[in-house]
């Protein structure tokens, strides 16, 4: 894949938010700026080429935000899937868990 296309088409206003991407904005307190200043200053961590029914790759970029009256730069998580335009899939601070952690095997005791 390549990030530089992904930007020219986010930038050419060929995107479109799915409704899960829409509902992690207003959980997690992203807004859309955000997303969109992500996908422009970033790289991709992560591709997904045999994904169905689109490609899909995790973009990382540096956005601003406010803690506690304090900005920061701060890395943002956005999951795109590439066709004809490209669907923005979710979005969130924390890189995504099956990306940046093994799962932890659960035991159970009889």
């Amino acid at each position: 894949m390549d990030v530089d296309h992904i930007k020219e088409m986010v930038n050419r206003g060929w995107w479109v938010p799915t409704d899960h991407f829409n509902e992690r904005m207003d959980e997690r307190t992203i807004s859309i700026l955000q997303a969109l200043t992500a996908i422009r200053n970033g790289s991709i961590i992560k591709e997904f080429p045999k994904r169905k029914p689109n490609p899909e790759c995790i973009i990382q970029g540096y956005v601003e935000r406010g803690i506690g009256g304090v900005n920061f730069s701060v890395p943002l998580y956005v999951v795109c899937g590439i066709g004809e335009v490209v669907f923005f899939i979710t979005v969130d601070w924390n890189m995504p868990r099956e990306f940046s952690q093994k799962r932890k095997q659960r035991r159970f005791y009889v």
